[in-house]
């Protein structure tokens, strides 16, 4: 169950935008073989973009969980980051960006509780991801409106009182 997600979405500058979001978690559970527990976790991200001369972007991104219990199921904190550039073409209908995962390289463990023993995983630390993402958007349907005013007596205004 959510219980607070605070979120700040802004354009700071005419070239820096900032996403950042938090939340609180509160897990209750009520099983007959672990019985009756609450548990709390929070988690924080942020994202930063400058937007550069000539549709350039750079973003850089972080990003915290912190440890999550379900039943016998536990999920240690963890934490990464992410780094990323782009470059809009064609009046921003092509976007081509790039991005690097798992900047910090940490290692995401958890551990699963049984009746005598306990299996714990735990991520490839060396573990680096690269995407390449291409996105072009068709412009059907955007068409230039001419807006056009009209001038009235001002007797529907009167009618309607």
């Amino acid at each position: 169950m959510e219980l607070i997600e605070p979120t700040y979405n802004k354009m700071l500058l005419k070239w820096l935008h900032v996403n950042a979001q938090s939340g609180v978690v509160c897990n209750y559970e009520n099983s007959r073989q672990y019985g009756r527990h609450i548990y709390w976790n929070g988690y924080a991200n942020a994202w930063f973009t400058l937007m550069f001369p000539k549709n350039w972007q750079i973003s850089m991104g972080a990003f915290f969980s912190g440890e999550e219990h379900r039943y016998n199921y536990v999920s240690y904190s963890y934490a990464g980051a992410t780094f990323a550039a782009g470059k809009g073409l064609f009046n921003n209908s092509l976007y081509i960006h790039i991005q690097l995962n798992n900047l910090l390289r940490m290692e995401q463990t958890s551990r699963s509780y049984y009746d005598n023993y306990f299996a714990t995983t735990a991520s490839d630390v060396h573990v680096f991801n690269v995407s390449l993402n291409i996105r072009y958007t068709f412009n059907i349907g955007k068409k230039e409106i001419k807006i056009r005013e009209v001038k009235t007596d001002g007797l529907a205004v009167e009618r309607t009182q």
